[in-house]
Order: C-alpha cells, then structure tokens, then sequence
C-alpha cells in the first residue's frame, strides 16, 4: 500500500492533535469529581461510603437509611433503598438514593443495581429494569 507525503503528514497532524488535546478532554470529562463531595474522599472514606451501600443493599427493608461518617475528615453519607423490584428474568433490584458529604460540599444521585448472579449487586442504566412490580415497603 502506498502511502502519500500529504497523507502521511495530515495523519500526523491528526495524531498529534489527538495527543495534545486528550489530557484536556480527560480533565474535562473527569472535572465534576473535584466539585463533588467524593472527589474529596480518602480511602478510608471509599470505604466507609462502599460498606454503607452494601448493608443497604444487604437490608430486607425499604425506606431505611443507612448512615456512616469518618470522625478523622468529618466527611459522611447516607445511603436509602427506595424501591425493590423484579428486574429481567426475575433478578432481584433495587433503587438506592446516595448523599456524600464532604467540607461544605453535598452530592446526591439515585441508582438502580440489580443482585447480577456471580457478581453480586451491580449498577445497571435506569431502563435496564422495570420498577413497575415494586415490592410493598417491609
């Protein structure tokens, strides 16, 4: 295959281009974090948040929160199971409402994860499961 000097130097201007424009595009798409409360969490934070989520998930009953807080950052969250419901093929899922709190900062998104067999409860896109067959809060 042959391959021209105008080709070969337009494919090159591209490339390089690409290369100085990507960590500008990353920054981008990654920037909303240091505006978010966790974006200013420690490991120890993650895990106290990612346990928080799991006893959620774990809990028989709807309309609980769950709480934790690191008494050496002060950052805190909660976490409440607002809906279980039969997802595709009868898998169990529930829509979860996360809060973060972190200095003056607070952050808040409602999730749908469905209990995956093998994997545990996982984050699935919000039309992936039907709520329709809701369970009655226990």
């Amino acid at each position: 295959m042959y391959v021209s000097y105008r080709q070969l130097a337009a494919a090159t201007q591209l490339l390089v281009l690409c290369l100085l424009h990507a960590p500008a595009a990353l920054a981008g798409n990654t920037s909303f974090v240091s505006d978010a409360p966790i974006g200013r969490f420690t490991e120890e934070d993650l895990k106290l948040m990612n346990d928080n989520i799991d006893a959620t998930l774990a809990d028989q009953k709807l309309l609980v929160v769950h709480s934790w807080t690191n008494p050496q950052t002060r950052n805190s969250g909660t976490a409440e199971a607002l809906q279980a419901f039969s997802g595709p093929n009868g898998i169990p899922c529930k829509r979860v409402r996360v809060t973060n709190r972190a200095d003056n900062l607070k952050g808040q998104g409602q999730y749908t994860l469905c209990k995956m067999e093998g994997q545990g409860w996982t984050y699935v896109p919000k039309d992936y499961a039907s709520p329709t067959q809701s369970n009655p809060a226990k």
